[in-house]
Formats: structure tokens, sequence, C-alpha cells
């Protein structure tokens, strides 16, 4: 874990010292636009298809040295094929049915961003399941390093070109992914001898995958639905100031991936009949961690008042951004891993198609009857938070669990707390008062002993 925690501290500082200087440099348009680059590049794994994800749960709890290198290389040069085809496929969409040249050369930008994304998530995916953790590090720093420094030098010099930066990012991926090459060379090899019997190797990772996949992509419209309402309905200045506040949650997300990355590995390693004990001792330590982290809320804040005076409604916004940040990280961490650990893909999906369907219908109602970012960022909350409750239910009633639902009831009911205080009070005020509660609540839950760390 400690690989895991230390690249995603250097990729946090990286993060913020974009954050620092990209939307004090471009304005609010340019940002915007910079943004919607940045959030069509989280469609890139839908290229996949489940293909990657059936190598991941395939090979989950394996070595290198168990891996078959001709059979693995054969699969990896037909995936390369694939992503190339499927980026050609998305390029051309761009080109000829983007609504604005913005928006075209940014569907362009984002189609060749897939392939080097998903080229390089492969392998990424394979070192995540065997295990080899200090080598998937390795792979997230680089790129992000040589992006960092060189849009720095420029920003620093009065560079604002946003088409600039989105090709910078692309040529930081490119050194990424053959980075991501040299590190797999003792598992690639360079000359392969082809076998039939890799198709069906390939056909049993598309039938292990796809429901993790559709599962995947379920979970993550859940937010991209409201992202697009609000761009579509407001502008692509208000989108860029709802961007920013996630990006500013993201840095706390960053440290929780560190951790969520290791989880799987870890848990096919153990015994399943442990399984119940660690979810109940991990379920009440991350809770409590959760209901912390929405401390930060006010320095953040603060920075962004001071820092990016036109950015102030980013502020107004995070009231809800950080409760979804507690909803989610506490499903990617934990229960997704259980359930990944358990082979539950299919439960992950209902889970993430039935909590869709929910958010669709709430961001519908919210975006024809009420002229209101706010209302539309609580519905997206109510239904992160409902999708994490419910994926949380499911889980324990496999493990046999009982007993956690004071835990669930802190959760709710200090993010209720946080959002009212928020709504009705100046933000220092708010924050003394939110202090209070949670010293109030780690006395009095560990005098009843409901919070046991």
């Amino acid at each position: 874990m400690g690989h895991s925690i230390f690249s995603n501290g250097i990729n946090l500082l990286i993060s913020l010292l974009l954050v620092l200087i990209v939307p004090k440099a471009l304005g609010i348009t340019s940002y915007g636009y910079w943004q919607l680059y940045v959030f069509y590049t989280t469609f890139s794994g839908f290229v996949n298809l489940g293909w990657v994800e059936g190598v991941y749960l395939d090979y989950g709890g394996k070595d290198s040295q168990s891996i078959n290198s001709n059979d693995i290389t054969l699969e990896y040069k037909l995936f390369l094929l694939y992503a190339l085809s499927a980026s050609f496929l998305l390029f051309s969409f761009g080109t000829f049915f983007a609504d604005s040249t913005n928006e075209r050369f940014i569907f362009q930008m984002f189609a060749i961003a897939t392939f080097l994304t998903v080229s390089r998530g492969f392998l990424q995916y394979l070192f995540q399941s065997i295990d080899e953790i200090k080598r998937y590090s390795k792979s997230i720093l680089l790129d992000r390093f040589v992006y960092a420094t060189i849009v720095t030098i420029l920003l620093s010099n009065g560079y604002n070109d946003y088409k600039g930066l989105i090709i910078l990012d692309i040529l930081s991926k490119l050194v990424g992914f053959i980075y991501t090459l040299l590190l797999s060379r003792d598992i690639l090899v360079i000359k392969t001898n082809f076998d039939i019997g890799i198709l069906r190797i390939i056909k049993g990772h598309f039938l292990i995958g796809i429901s993790l996949f559709l599962s995947n992509i379920a979970s993550q419209l859940i937010m991209s639905v409201s992202r697009i309402m609000i761009k579509n309905k407001w502008s692509i200045e208000i989108f860029g100031k709802v961007s920013l506040g996630l990006s500013l949650i993201s840095f706390f997300m960053v440290f929780i991936n560190a951790i969520g990355v290791v989880v799987f590995p870890f848990l096919k390693k153990m015994n399943s009949n442990n399984y119940a004990c660690i979810y109940i001792k991990s379920y009440n330590i991350f809770s409590i961690i959760m209901c912390l982290i929405l401390i930060f809320y006010y320095p953040v804040s603060a920075f962004v008042s001071l820092w990016l005076p036109n950015y102030l409604e980013s502020i107004k916004y995070m009231v809800f951004l950080f409760p979804i940040c507690i909803f989610e990280s506490i499903t990617l961490i934990l229960t997704n891993s259980f359930l990944k650990a358990e082979r539950q893909e299919k439960k992950m999906f209902k889970i993430n198609f039935i909590s869709f369907i929910l958010s669709f219908i709430i961001n519908g109602i919210t975006y024809y009857l009420f002229n209101s970012v706010d209302i539309m960022l609580f519905g997206l909350l109510f239904s992160i938070g409902f999708k994490s409750m419910y994926s949380s239910t499911i889980l324990r009633g496999s493990l046999n669990i009982s007993g956690v639902m004071t835990m669930d009831f802190i959760l709710i009911f200090s993010t209720l707390f946080f959002i009212g205080l928020n709504q009705t009070f100046v933000l220092w005020h708010a924050f003394i008062f939110y202090l209070v509660y949670i010293i109030v609540l780690l006395f009095v839950g560990r005098r009843k002993k409901f919070i046991k760390v």
C-alpha cells in the first residue's frame, strides 16, 4: 500500500498545482472547454466493453510468474488493434457530427486520448490484479509529472490557449503509454506464436467482464448525465465551475483510491470466511473518516474565494459535492471490492442500473421543472447516497452481517446536518458548528461504544 499512497500523493500534488494555475490562467470560458475535454476522457473506458475488466477479474490474486507470456502478449496485441479501430470511429464521429469548431477539436483529441488511455489501462489493470502495485504506481506518475511541468512553465509565461494544453495532455499520455510498456517487458514478449485458443480466452474475458463493465457504465452515468444536463441547460461557464468543484474534491479521492487499489487483490488472497469481520471493522473506520473529510470543505472554500474569486459559485456547489465524495468513496473502497472478490458482478450491475434509473428520473424532473443547479446537485447526491446504501445492504445480506445500521444513520445525518449548516450560516459559523458536532460525535460514540475504531 505504501507505493500506492506515495504515487497517489505525488499525483495529488500535481493535480493541486494544476487546479491552482489552470483556471487562473485560462479564464472561465476556456477553462470550461478544458474541463469538457477532461469530462469526455472519463468515457474512454467505455471502449473496453468488458474485455479489460475480464482480464482484471481473471488474473486477480495471481502473480506475474503464473501468467502465460505468449497468451497475454497475443491478447494485448489484438486489444491494441481493437482500441485503434474504436478510436478511429470516435475521431470520425467528432469530425462529422460535432456542433462547433471547439467541440469538434475536443472530440477529436478525446478520440486520440482514448486509444492511449485504454491501451495503457489494460496493463495497469493487469498490474493491479496480480498485486504489482509498485509497477502500477510508477505507471501513473510519469505522464502527469511531464504534463504538469510543461504546463506550469507555459502558463507562468502567459500562455492561455486551452487547445495547446489538450495537445500537451495527449503527448504526456503517449509518454506514459511507452513507459508502461517498458514496465511490462518481463510480462510481454516480442515474438508470439498465434494460437486459435486465444480467441476462446478473449471470449471468456468478455463474458467474465461484461457485468462489471456494464456496472461501471451505469455507475459513471449517474454523475455524467447530471453534468451533461448542466452543460446543455446552463452554459459552459457553469459547467466549468461545477467541474472545478469536482476537481477540488478529487484531491481527497486520490488517497481513497490509493487504498482501493490494494483492497481487491488483498481480499482475493484472504479466506472468504473472514470477509464479514474485515468489512465491519473497515466500515466503522471509513465512516468516521468520511465524516471528518467534510471539515476540509471550509479551508477549500476559503482558498477558492481568495485565489479564484471568479469561481465563487463553485463554493456553494461543493456543499453537495463533498458529501457525494463520502458515499462514492465507501462504495468504491469497501462495497465494490468485496462484491468483486465474491464475483458478484451481476449484483453490482443491478445496483448501479437501478441507481442510474433513479438518477435519470430525478435529473429529468429537476431539468424541466426547476432552474437550479443546486437542486440538480442535491438530486445527484440523493442518487449516489441511495446507491451506496443499497449496495451496502446487498453486500451485508450476502455476508450475513447485521448491527452496522448505527453507522449508516451517522453518515446520513452528518450529511444532512452539513448541508443544512452551510445553507443557513456563513462559512466560518458553519465550520465552528460542524467542528463541535464532530467532537461531540466522537466523544459520545466512544462512550456509548457505537464508534469502534
